[in-house]
């Protein structure tokens, strides 16, 4: 017998009013938004007959009148594609020879993976369990789809996303919320994530990647390895979004970092600030309107370097690492030069210009972690912190930190030009991509200098190391790029959109290189890029430089220093113990590593990110390193017995790691920083520790 749309109506409003006391308690935010929401564009339709609802938006019917129906059907076929036993295919897990360098982190990683049974030859990505590891729901509508799949199925993390508030104002009527989140207990591995809400001025799309992004990179390594988008009705909009985040996930992976770099870095930060060095000055109107270029070594700097011996004198030239030689073989002297990489290695780059006293002459701009060595070449530089690390926490603010920096030389110019709000800044060289596997780097650049790289860096810089694969020209024909150059690319044009969502921010940014299409980079020529520099106004490029290198720029004192130090050393202490804890903890299925590598993350982000962040930094990125292998060897092992084998082999290597990392970090930190007799300033990052 079938209820009457009186008694359906009730049903209806109870349910609404269940769910927003659910939401009160469990997430309150969504109750005050959605406590005295009326539906503005959007109203239910109820058929008694055949049981059903429908959502009509406007003067369109969501669901053709079967949404009950429509949901069970969706499921099914999502099911087909995604069931017990098929094959998530997203990105490799860590295989053999990724972390050779001989250092303390990057040896116990190694170890690990040396005794697992997955190899290069074998590996075929991850085999889905009885669960789902993470699921991202896109689009809620009725929300009937996700009731229906999540209380029939197992999923330990879920993202509820919807723009459109009515339709999710509409799921209160209609979905049990209390049901789809009753097993979604954080403390137990698993957890369910709302991200609702519309957006402003034009930029739905990429607002709604950013905050989907944001909230994934905080689920390593279930996000990248086995992820899944359930894009409810097809929804073109989220088709593009669920792309644009799988193509950024080597971009996430390659920004991890982890201990040896970190401790490497912040001991040549605590060198650089015990010897004085002073930090750049704030922000500063009046200096907007000079034009600012950025020099990178890619291939089409050897087309356009003409452009800049003409007008060398009326802008601002960052030349960016590598770039520097083939600047000074042109006979150009940069007003500034840019250098990123702390490893040792770089002391080869400049000594390759066989110009000591030219390269001291110039000014120099680096981050406070870059190597000593490499400072002790300029006479007049000037440092940072970098947003994305721990230093920045300890010693920086608002106007000495610098985001975005990274990964290369060429992104921490442009986000450098970008922090002094310059109007107007050019990119040469920055192509991002090559036309071939012969032609990488401009003619001038060290790159083809074989005989004065030693044989670590050549290994370092050979672009044959890497994957490749096709990315589009800035006119139209295929190039070649690599992982990093890609990572280099997304993160540029990220840089640029920030830029122009800053308010009252006029930065305009210009491609004067001739590789990878840079999405918010206009492609110009020669003559209107001679055009445009010979209408801005260069007057205050001297007064620039000179404001930028003055006397009047701060340091860190040595009492904040040893603050900074103590608090670091009492951190470590207590971060090992609490995560030697959660390791020790019994792993007998995929499920318990899902949600031990989910807690561990947890613990990190929620935990040790709130309490110290310049700690969180120093050892995120090689929690999420040792997750990363657990979890994608472990979904990578077919068999039972062997994947159990190597899960505990995890264990004890992780427990060994967090045993000895404490007493190896106290080593580094609790000694007295002579800038002559530290070893470790003077290795690369490949040379072996002193035991």
């Amino acid at each position: 017998m079938n209820l009457s749309e009186v008694q359906i109506l009730d049903q209806l409003n109870t349910r609404r009013k269940n769910n927003l006391a659910f939401f009160k308690g469990a997430y309150p935010e969504l109750y005050e938004y959605f406590k005295d929401y009326k539906l503005e564009n959007a109203r239910l339709n109820i058929l008694t007959e055949e049981d059903e609802m429908d959502l009509w938006v406007g003067d369109k019917s969501t669901y053709n009148n079967r949404a009950k129906a429509y949901a069970k059907e969706e499921v099914a076929h999502f099911k087909e594609a995604f069931n017990e036993g098929q094959r998530i295919i997203s990105v490799n897990c860590p295989l053999p020879g990724e972390y050779s360098n001989p250092r303390f982190f990057a040896r116990y990683a190694d170890k690990i993976i040396h005794k697992s049974p997955i190899t290069r030859d074998n590996f075929m990505y991850y085999k889905l369990a009885d669960f789902y590891p993470c699921i991202a729901f896109l689009g809620v509508g009725l929300g009937y789809h996700i009731e229906e799949f999540v209380t029939n199925n197992q999923v330990n993390v879920a993202y509820i996303v919807e723009p459109d508030l009515d339709k999710f104002a509409a799921s209160l009527y209609t979905a049990d919320w209390e049901k789809i989140c009753a097993d979604m207990n954080p403390s137990e591995g698993r957890a369910i994530h709302f991200l609702v809400g519309k957006t402003e001025g034009g930029e739905e799309e990429f607002v709604l990647w950013a905050v989907l992004w944001n909230n994934l990179v905080a689920n390593s390594p279930s996000f990248p390895l086995a992820t899944l988008f359930y894009n409810h009705q097809a929804n073109e909009m989220f088709d593009r979004i669920s792309d644009k985040v799988n193509d950024d996930m080597y971009v996430f992976l390659m920004s991890w970092g982890n201990y040896d770099d970190e401790l490497n870095q912040l001991n040549q930060c605590l060198h650089n600030l015990k010897m004085g060095c002073k930090l750049i000055p704030p922000f500063k109107k009046g200096f907007e309107d000079v034009p600012v270029c950025i020099i990178g070594a890619g291939p089409s700097l050897d087309e356009r370097i003409d452009y800049l011996k003409e007008i060398k004198d009326e802008v601002i030239i960052i030349s960016c690492g590598s770039s520097l030689k083939s600047l000074y073989v042109n006979g150009i002297t940069p007003d500034m030069h840019i250098e990123l990489e702390s490893d040792f290695l770089n002391v080869d780059y400049l000594r390759q210009i066989k110009d000591d006293d030219w390269v001291r002459s110039l000014n120099m701009i680096g981050p406070s972690h870059l190597n000593p060595c490499v400072f002790e070449w300029f006479e007049n530089l000037r440092i940072y912190f970098k947003k994305e690390s721990g230093i920045s926490n300890m010693f920086g603010n608002d106007d000495d930190t610098i985001a975005d920096g990274t990964p290369t030389c060429t992104n921490l110019a442009l986000a450098i030009a970008s922090h002094y709000r310059f109007n107007s800044i050019y990119l040469f060289g920055m192509d991002f991509a090559f036309p071939s596997k012969e032609r990488h780097h401009a003619k001038g650049s060290p790159y083809y200098d074989t005989d004065q790289l030693d044989t670590v860096l050549q290994d370092v810089t050979a672009v044959e190391n890497y994957h490749m694969f096709d990315v589009e020209g800035v006119d139209g024909r295929t190039l070649l790029t690599t992982p990093p150059y890609y990572t280099a690319l997304r993160k540029v044009e990220h840089l640029i959109r920030h830029a122009k969502l800053i308010k009252d921010n006029k930065t305009k940014v210009y491609s004067c290189s001739d590789g990878a299409k840079i999405v918010g980079a206009s492609w110009i020529q020669e003559s209107e890029f001679k055009q445009q520099v010979a209408s801005s106004t260069q007057s205050d490029k001297k007064s620039f430089m000179n404001y930028l290198f003055g006397d009047e720029c701060r340091e860190i004192s040595q009492a904040a220093i040893d603050h900074q130090i103590d608090i670091l050393v009492h951190t470590m202490d207590e971060f090992t113990s609490d995560a030697k804890k959660m390791v020790q903890e019994e792993i007998l299925s995929l499920d318990d590593v899902s949600r031990i590598c989910f807690r561990l993350n947890a613990y990190m982000e929620k935990v040790v990110g709130k309490r110290v962040e310049g700690f969180y930094f120093l050892m995120r990125g090689s929690l999420r390193h040792f997750t990363y292998i657990l979890f994608g060897h472990a979904f990578a092992i077919d068999d039972e017995e062997r994947r159990l084998e190597f899960i505990k082999e995890w264990q004890l290597d992780v427990v060994e790691f967090l045993e000895n990392v404490g007493p190896h970090f106290k080593k580094i930190l609790l000694k007295d920083f002579d800038f002559h007799t530290d070893p470790w300033v003077r290795m690369s990052i490949t040379d072996p520790e002193e035991e």
